[in-house]
């Protein structure tokens, strides 16, 4: 159940490679590779405010820029909008 579990956070679509994105699980017995440095945040559409404020603290101390996904309101869309 676990491994299912784990596959299930650390898969994602081919379709979706042109992201690049990395995705971090720290397990309490585990120690993180070395990953690369971080360039950009992306927030989520349906971010919560307190969330939001969170990562903004701490983006603009680590100085890496962040970016809120907005819903277009008349196609099946997103788009990306730079707020720091």
């Amino acid at each position: 159940m676990r491994n299912a579990l784990f596959l299930t956070l650390l898969t994602k679509s081919n379709s979706w490679s042109y992201e690049k994105e990395w995705r971090i699980i720290q397990a309490s017995n585990c120690q993180i590779k070395q990953m690369p440095d971080i360039s950009c945040i992306y927030l989520g559409a349906a971010c919560s405010e307190s969330d939001k404020q969170q990562i903004i603290d701490i983006a603009t101390k680590e100085n890496i820029t962040i970016k809120q996904m907005t819903l277009d309101h008349h196609e099946y869309k997103l788009f990306a909008k730079t707020i720091i």
